[in-house]
């Protein structure tokens, strides 16, 4: 099967719009292929339907490769974007590319026009997958931020030594301590002595293998002086890249300890 391929050609030549479509049909595309000469004309086909790539000539009498780069911009597309001029110097190639384009191609030489419209279709499709992949990362912090910052349980996480790296929101709200008030400093410092041997007993233990967990009963200091009891389970995820520390889930329980 062919394969497909929408050309939006920016020439006022007809016949150099010709050559470059037969081109592309020899080489086994199916081409789709439309001939514009104004930037009124550029838009109208922008908004016509997508293209796989653009071809443009340096200068026409009514618009320039450079408007049509500005054009682009504008309407916020990432379309793969080839001059093929005439003679032009080199400082006017490297503006070009400056501003946009993605390759550059003399008229009376057109044997390098198929491995670069092919090469251009390749990087751009990379691009739209790195783009997809980063719209997904970040939908999918958003809606873990959104859990984070929404749930009823405490979660912290520790260094291996026990030192608070970062603290969920909630622990804000359950401990009244001013946002970030105890980072960089030791967890067990707001623990009751009374618990601190046997809850570092078992933290000693949980560092020890990866990826094992812990559960655990202590109380913890309010702002106001007041003990909470807590029902923990930590979960050693130092060894994981992408978290690298001791990660605690804790809730108040003192109303049900009571």
């Amino acid at each position: 099967m062919p394969k497909t391929l929408a050309v939006l050609n920016i020439e006022d030549s007809e016949g150099d719009s010709d050559l470059m479509a037969r081109l592309l049909k020899k080489a086994g595309y199916k081409v789709t292929f439309e001939r514009v000469e104004t930037a009124d004309q550029m838009r109208a086909a922008l908004k016509k339907r997508a293209w796989d790539v653009i071809i443009s000539d340096h200068s026409l009498p009514q618009f320039d490769s450079y408007s049509a780069l500005k054009l682009l911009r504008e309407e916020g597309l990432d379309i793969p974007f080839i001059v093929v001029s005439g003679a032009i110097g080199e400082e006017a190639v490297v503006e070009m590319m400056k501003a946009g384009a993605h390759d550059f191609l003399i008229k009376d030489n057109l044997t390098r026009l198929i491995p670069a419209v092919e090469r251009e279709l390749e990087y751009a499709r990379v691009r739209r997958e790195r783009k997809q992949a980063d719209n997904a990362l970040s939908a999918s912090e958003i809606r873990f931020r959104a859990l984070i910052e929404n749930s009823l349980d405490d979660i912290s996480l520790l260094t291996a030594d026990g030192t608070l790296i970062w603290e969920s929101p909630s622990v804000v709200r359950n401990l009244d301590y001013p946002p970030n008030e105890f980072v960089g400093r030791n967890m067990f410092d707001l623990m009751h002595p009374d618990d601190l041997k046997p809850i570092q007993s078992l933290f000693a233990e949980l560092i020890q293998k990866p990826a094992s967990r812990q559960s655990g009963t202590f109380r913890l200091r309010r702002s106001d002086g007041a003990w909470r009891w807590v029902e923990a389970i930590a979960t050693n995820m130092l060894n994981e890249p992408s978290v690298q520390a001791i990660v605690i889930n804790y809730r108040d329980v003192t109303e049900r300890k009571q």
